[in-house]
């Protein structure tokens, strides 16, 4: 037992035993949590999302998490740099302005009737779609973490 005018000691041992912390020490998720919101990650997001030309990317920088591990931060500063790469190379690649098709394409799957307009705008984002495969495949060894992602793309031309 500790003298009367003695503090226990609460520092944590070397092998990271954390029993002897005091009880407001918080979880590692909640201090990554905090850290997130004293950073504005939030903010960080809308502005990116603002800045997003096609629906698929606005919703994933909408959901974009922080990365924890140095080789995810490395790979994705290397996807980037190979999409600057490419859009100073070829410009745009032409998904800006195509519409979300999923509302359409669950009313069809319920033998929902489409017009006109919805088809031709369905067929104009594969088209779009195969486009910009095309133009990433297009860079020939340039960028080869996004041609990896673009050989994913499936060819629906005979739609």
């Amino acid at each position: 037992m500790s003298p009367p005018n003695q503090k226990p000691d609460i520092t944590p041992t070397s092998r990271g035993d954390q029993s002897t912390l005091p009880e407001q020490v918080t979880t590692e998720s909640e201090l990554q949590q905090q850290a997130w919101e004293l950073l504005e990650f939030t903010n960080v997001r809308a502005l990116l999302a603002e800045r997003t030309r096609f629906f698929m990317s606005r919703e994933m920088a909408i959901k974009a998490e922080p990365l924890l591990h140095m080789e995810d931060v490395e790979r994705l500063q290397e996807e980037t740099a190979q999409a600057v790469l490419m859009l100073s190379t070829v410009g745009d690649i032409g998904l800006a302005g195509t519409r979300d098709p999923r509302t359409v394409l669950r009313r069809a799957a319920i033998d929902g009737m489409l017009t006109g307009e919805e088809i031709v705008s369905i067929l104009f984002l594969l088209d779009s779609i195969w486009t910009a495969r095309n133009t990433v495949v297009s860079m020939k060894g340039k960028a080869p973490l996004l041609e990896e992602i673009a050989s994913d793309i499936p060819n629906m031309r005979d739609l």
